[in-house]
């Protein structure tokens, strides 16, 4: 089955699945009246467009190659599935748009949607290039040509198998245009209440309005009655049921972003302060922060609520549940979480990783959080330190320990430790100047406590006063990175990666192609790149975004990078730290195993001695059980041995495998390696039987086998039974 057939027939799949549903919204929404409209928009503007900056040259350059000369993929690769995936990897990298409108006049018993597709393609590669290769693909599909549309020039109508909805594909003025189930009728959206600025090419948009859906979100209720209360918690549902929209653009050599979230304020608006962001909120970040976020949002207080809206959405059972988890909390830790952990908490959130904490890294990174009522919060962690000492000396076993810090400034300062385990943090909490403060370090914590009384922070810091930081003083949240120091960090890995691409986009048959590198020098690459911002603020009962950042892509990827390999050291010691308990195991079973394997040698050759005494006393007496005497193995025995010991190894093995023939066993007799006794057995008069290095060889009656082995236990003293087997050890 090809890719195409595999594609129709999950969409038919889905569709009669979900049709009898989508009915039932499409019925209630006709008898609403209510709107339709657009559901999802989404805009990109290619290689052209998003690679548009000439430090992407190099990239733009190799992924047009890819368009044009396809994947490297295995000569084994069908022609059907090669044309498949070039023709996805044009569309992505294309001036493309994708639409999705709620409409209540789509065909009965239809999920009540209508999408479109276009496509202008690249410099190069029109939309009319893309229409002749997906019409290449319509003889593997079930599609069925009714005619050309002659509303609409240049499009054809198909009908889909099975019944299936219509749908209209062709090429008009240059652009490829696919709809179903609907003509189409759809111009692209421009996003323009994102409200970007006016000077910039568009990039990029989406758009995904809830309040076009409600018919269709209204369908909770016939799966969960209790499932309404919680869309309308997150304000997915209900007349004033949240809209997005973002765009992003580009002018000269930097980007623009904006967005809208319309009626944010109405269900999220009474947990914003309406100060916003202070300027002592930004002073607590030093000037040298690689990256900083800064949040006013009152998250004890709308956790405390969600919580009590999924409680109601369970019912009495839930209800029941959650009082006996807070119940067995408190009893553990003697804190309970609403009055001793929650109430004391404020609504100014701070992050950041800075080179005075810890060198721009994961280590750097320090976490803060206003306190309403620091007394509350440090006597919370006080019993925190008592309960935590308690669980050590029993459940924990000592593996866990919140010892006391002395940190100068701090009102008290507690850090986690995992005696007689190799973790590789130290995670600490401290309360200094109304903050609660907590790092992966004590070292760092000291140094965030240290920034509280310093001359400078980041409102001194030339990238962020460039890219207008201070303007985010009053606002909900602030974004900041130093995307040159980023980018400084993951240049060596972005290297590797444009290799890749290189080699991989260039074709054999032509490896010399004189083309620009994917990745520019690092000194042409970060010369001018500006610091990143995102500043997100409330208009109204909306919340308006903005942010601005470098143009290039490859910048952009690079500083990426960088961010991703400041946080990516801490899991190299935490690997470290999970792996070592299982060397640690693997070493304890090795040891064990050898100390094993020298007891067996020494239980050999203490039988053997043993034999060898009772010859030389009583070289033709019977051995009866209760003559069987017990000896302790001296330490120069060992040693007298050893000469012998490969033999009796070498007869044990033939013994096991009834390889060893009479007179071989005779010859080791002869040799002095192997001590004869003759044992009495009950019920066995005619056999005979020899100690072979403490087990029992067989010989009178068949071929000589073995039937007992040492055993494998640290020994000190040894009893043999009249069957040549070791009776009892005693260390």
């Amino acid at each position: 089955m090809t890719y195409a057939r595999i594609a129709w027939t999950a969409a038919a799949a889905f569709t009669l699945c979900t049709g009898s549903l989508f009915a039932k919204a499409h019925a209630a929404q006709q008898a609403k009246g209510g709107p339709s409209g657009r559901v999802l928009s989404l805009y990109s503007s290619g290689i052209d467009g998003l690679f548009g900056d000439s430090m992407d040259a190099g990239l733009r350059g190799a992924l047009r190659r890819l368009i044009v000369n396809g994947p490297s993929l295995p000569p084994e690769t069908s022609q059907q599935a090669r044309k498949m995936l070039d023709v996805i990897i044009a569309l992505l990298l294309s001036d493309s748009a994708i639409a999705i409108d709620f409409a209540p006049s789509s065909i009965q018993g239809m999920p009540p949607f209508a999408l479109q597709f276009t496509s202008k393609g690249v410099r190069g590669f029109s939309g009319d290039s893309i229409e002749r290769r997906i019409q290449g693909l319509v003889p593997m599909s079930n599609l069925r040509e009714i005619g050309p549309d002659p509303d609409h020039a240049g499009i054809m109508k198909y009908q889909t198998g099975g019944g299936g909805p219509k749908m209209w594909m062709g090429a008009t003025d240059g652009t490829f245009v696919m709809s179903i189930p609907d003509a189409p009728m759809r111009d692209r959206d421009t996003f323009a209440d994102a409200r970007l600025r006016a000077d910039t090419e568009l990039l990029a948009g989406m758009r995904l309005n809830f309040s076009n859906l409600q018919s269709v979100i209204g369908m909770a209720d016939m799966v969960d009655p209790n499932a309404s209360a919680m869309l309308k918690s997150f304000g997915f549902m209900g007349p004033d049921a949240i809209d997005i929209v973002m765009a992003l653009g580009a002018k000269g050599d930097a980007v623009y972003g904006a967005g809208r979230v319309s009626n944010y304020g109405m269900h999220f608006g009474h947990f914003i302060p309406s100060a916003g962001i202070t300027r002592a909120q930004f002073r607590h970040v030093p000037k040298s922060a690689a990256c900083a976020v800064m949040l006013r949002f009152d998250l004890p207080t709308y956790m405390s609520s969600m919580i009590q809206t999924m409680v109601d959405a369970g019912g009495p059972g839930a209800t029941a549940q959650m009082k006996e988890a807070c119940d067995q909390f408190q009893t553990m830790l003697g804190i309970d979480v609403h009055t001793d952990v929650l109430a004391p908490l404020g609504d100014a959130f701070t992050f950041y990783m800075s080179d005075e904490t810890g060198g721009n890294g994961i280590t750097s990174g320090i976490g803060m959080i206003s306190l309403k009522d620091a007394d509350t919060m440090v006597s919370t962690l006080h019993r925190l330190q008592k309960s935590i000492d308690t669980l050590a000396a029993g459940e924990l076993h000592g593996y866990v320990r919140l010892m006391r810090r002395d940190i100068q400034g701090c009102d008290t300062a507690l850090s986690f430790r995992f005696p007689g385990i190799p973790v590789p943090l130290e995670p600490t909490i401290a309360v200094a100047d109304g903050q609660l403060i907590v790092g992966l370090f004590p070292q760092s914590v000291a140094a965030a406590v240290a920034q509280f009384g310093a001359s400078d922070s980041l409102l001194d810091a030339e990238g962020f006063v460039q890219a207008k930081g201070p303007q985010g003083i009053g606002a909900v949240e602030v974004v900041y990175v130093d995307e040159r120091l980023r980018a400084t960090q993951g240049y060596g890995c972005m290297a590797f990666l444009a290799a890749a691409i290189d080699n991989y986009t260039r074709p054999r048959t032509r490896p010399d192609d004189v083309a620009p590198p994917v990745l520019p020098p690092f000194k042409t690459l970060t010369s001018d790149m500006p610091s990143g911002l995102f500043i997100a603020r409330m208009d109204g009962s909306d919340m308006v975004m903005g942010c601005s950042a470098d143009r290039s892509f490859v910048g952009q990827a690079t500083a990426g990078l960088g961010q991703f390999g400041a946080v990516a050291p801490m899991f190299i010691p935490l690997g470290v730290a999970m792996v070592a308990p299982a060397f640690t195991s693997a070493q304890n079973a090795a040891k064990v195993a050898r100390s094993r394997s020298d007891a067996k040698v020494a239980a050999m050759v203490a039988a053997h001695e043993h034999d060898v005494a009772l010859s030389e006393a009583t070289p033709t007496r019977r051995i009866r059980p209760e003559a069987t005497p017990t000896r302790r193995i001296r330490p120069e025995a060992m040693q007298t041995r050893r000469v012998r010991l490969k033999t009796l190894s070498t007869a044990l093995h033939l013994a096991r495998s009834n390889d060893m023939d009479v007179q071989r066993l005779k010859d080791l007799v002869a040799g002095g390696y192997i001590t004869r006794h003759e044992l009495s057995v009950p019920g066995h008069p005619d056999a005979r039987y020899m100690l072979v290095g403490g087990g029992a060889l067989r010989t009178g009656d068949g071929e000589p086998c073995m039937i007992a082995e040492p055993s494998a236990l640290a020994i000190d003293r040894l009893c043999i039974t009249p069957k040549g087997r070791i009776a009892s050890m005693s260390p």
